[in-house]
């Protein structure tokens, strides 16, 4: 997708429908009340004001609302990133002559189409193409494990890059667009909604690690949430309940959210670990999270919490298959990884995703979504299972399999590991 051309197709529908946009203005003083706000700011030099009944905060990271009320709280995940653009595509279908590895990727298959992820002992990099034949670059690490002094320009990643992405690190030669760098990326603010008609959308409201890209997920959430509340007719008393379970919805799932990051750009290069990790933190996302919010469930609080002994029990072994992550990759860490896993041959894994676009209605969700959390526990008890077969280790929970969800997927997984 170009960004820009859907950018400028959003600017123009909006107008069409009637929106107006003020361009070249900036906002110096907010006010408001119960009933609405005051927005002064600056355009064309001249201080103007406008009354508003809702006020949207969209001003990314800057937060502009979060800084007035004092919101913004500190996370335990401390990730940086740097990124850049090159004038020029990056052919990752060049960094191998093995017959198999292209059997495939050919013509429109070939991998540079797609967002392409390296992922080594605390940091991951990402390869998109973008128009013009021109490429994106980041490199996001634990500061624990690589330092920012380590990424202050281009031939200081390309230096880094040699001796963990030698391939890469050649591609990546080349005229430089842009350069940009970013320390602390995790953050949440204590409140996103409030019942005095404002509120915070995108990276004003909180953001936790481009891995997975879950900023997109958060900005629907928050965007949907704000229309609810626009389009609500109650009194102010249930205004005040509806920011309430809205803030309570939000910043539980970005808990959930969070501990599939915390504390795991260690084992990002674990040839055995992290392709088990991937498969399980996307059967969550689908059986729960993207599901809730396809089915429109993510803004009915009565729908949510009919759910919520279902959705703790999904927290509850979230927590403990994390844990059992960071473990594993303790006392097994490959020293290399071959050959190619397909999850979309995992019939589960298949369905979770597929079967987002269809409709669950009236009672029909309710039987879904609690089919989908015991298959999630199948998953989990099958997961432990092969951990504790391999390692000897405890696990960190005792998860009942009712089915085999995963055939032969963990052992695909640890044929293609070199152990030492």
């Amino acid at each position: 997708i170009d960004r820009g051309i859907l950018e400028n197709y959003l600017f123009d529908q909006a107008r069409t429908e009637g929106v107006t946009f003020l361009q070249g203005a900036q906002v110096r003083a907010v006010d408001h009340t119960n009933l609405g706000a005051t927005v002064s700011f600056v355009q064309e030099g001249q201080v103007q004001e406008l009354a508003t009944t809702w006020l949207i905060d969209a001003t990314g990271r800057r937060g502009f609302l979060s800084r007035r009320h004092s919101l913004k709280q500190a996370v335990d995940h401390d990730v940086q990133a740097v990124w850049f653009r090159l004038n020029h595509r990056v052919t990752l279908d060049s960094f191998s002559d093995n017959s198999t590895w292209h059997e495939g990727f050919e013509g429109s298959r070939q991998r540079w189409y797609s967002t392409n992820h390296f992922m080594g002992a605390g940091y991951w990099i990402w390869l998109i193409p973008l128009p013009g034949d021109r490429t994106s670059v980041g490199i996001v690490c634990d500061e624990r494990y690589h330092h920012a002094a380590s990424f202050r320009s281009q031939s200081q990643c390309i230096e880094w890059l040699s001796e963990r992405e030698p391939e890469l690190a050649t591609a990546l030669a080349g005229e430089v667009l842009d350069f940009c760098m970013m320390k602390h990326l995790a953050y949440k603010n204590s409140r996103v909604f409030s019942s005095d008609r404002w509120m915070l959308t995108g990276d004003a409201a909180a953001f936790l690690d481009p891995f997975y890209s879950p900023g997109i997920d958060f900005t629907a959430i928050a965007n949907s949430c704000i229309t609810a509340l626009i389009c609500q007719t109650g009194d102010h008393r249930s205004l005040i309940r509806m920011t309430e379970t809205y803030n309570q919805v939000y910043k539980s799932i970005y808990s959930h959210f969070l501990e599939s990051y915390t504390d795991m750009y260690s084992l990002y290069g674990n040839h055995l670990v992290m392709p088990v990790k991937v498969a399980w933190d996307f059967a969550v996302y689908w059986a729960f999270i993207a599901f809730f919010y396809t089915q429109g469930k993510m803004v009915d609080p009565d729908g949510f919490r009919s759910s919520i002994h279902l959705i703790s029990k999904i927290a509850t072994i979230n927590t403990s298959m994390q844990k059992l992550f960071a473990t594993w990759h303790t006392l097994e860490c490959p020293i290399g990884g071959k050959g190619m896993i397909d999850m979309t041959t995992v019939p589960f894994l298949w369905y979770l995703n597929e079967s987002l676009t269809q409709p669950f209605p009236g009672n029909s969700f309710a039987k879904e979504f609690e089919d989908r959390c015991m298959r999630l526990e199948s998953m989990a008890a099958q997961i432990s299972a092969w951990y504790e077969r391999r390692t000897g280790a405890a696990t960190y929970g005792s998860w009942r399999q009712r089915e085999d969800v995963l055939g032969a997927y963990l052992e695909e997984v640890g044929d293609g590991c070199v152990l030492q």
